[in-house]
C-alpha cells in the first residue's frame, strides 16, 4: 500500500476515533491500527500523538481507552439527532 497525501490518513483517524467517542466506546490504538491495517502499533500512536499535539483530542494518561474529545467533559454524554422536516410557525400571538 503506497503513502497517502499528507493529513488525509489523520483525518480519517480523527474521524474514526471521533465516531467511537460519540457512540459512547473509545477505541485504544491496536483497535485504530486494525481499522486502518496499519502494519505496526506505533504507526496509529503516531497519528493519535499528533491529533493530541493538534488539539484535537485529549489523552488519558496509563488508559488503555483514555482518549476524548478536547472541550468534553468526563461522563458528558453528546447525542447527535437529526433535525428533518418544517414546523409552520406564526406570530406569537396566534399561538395564544
Amino acid at each position: 500500500m503506497g503513502r497517502t497525501p499528507a493529513g488525509e490518513t489523520r483525518e480519517k483517524v480523527f474521524a474514526f476515533v471521533r465516531d467511537r467517542l460519540l457512540a459512547g466506546q473509545p477505541p485504544t490504538v491496536r483497535e485504530v491500527q486494525d481499522a486502518f491495517g496499519f502494519r505496526a502499533v506505533r504507526t496509529a500512536q503516531q497519528h493519535l500523538e499528533r491529533l493530541v499535539e493538534d488539539g484535537r483530542l485529549v489523552a488519558g494518561r496509563h488508559r488503555a481507552r483514555g482518549y476524548r474529545l478536547t472541550g468534553s467533559t468526563p461522563g458528558a454524554r453528546t447525542v447527535l439527532a437529526p433535525v428533518l422536516g418544517r414546523v409552520p410557525a406564526g406570530a406569537l400571538d396566534e399561538a395564544i
